[in-house]
């Protein structure tokens, strides 16, 4: 049981930095310096964290070429 535990979290982790990379710009930034690049980590973990909370029940989908026509 605790294997489970162990796996279920180890892959919502996994999903959180996908979803940062993929939609939160985390592998965007040009910094270098330790302390930049460690507000840059915080604030994209902390905005797909607040996104998938904020979701709750509603899905809410968004693409680019809604936007861009």
């Amino acid at each position: 049981k605790d294997v489970i535990e162990f796996y279920r979290t180890r892959f919502q982790i996994e999903f959180c930095f996908r979803d940062a990379k993929g939609f939160t710009g985390l592998m965007q930034s040009q910094a270098r310096d330790v302390a930049k690049l460690s507000f840059n980590f915080n604030a994209s973990l902390t905005s797909v964290n607040l996104a998938k909370g904020w979701q709750g029940k509603e899905v809410f989908l968004f693409r680019w070429h809604h936007v861009k026509r």
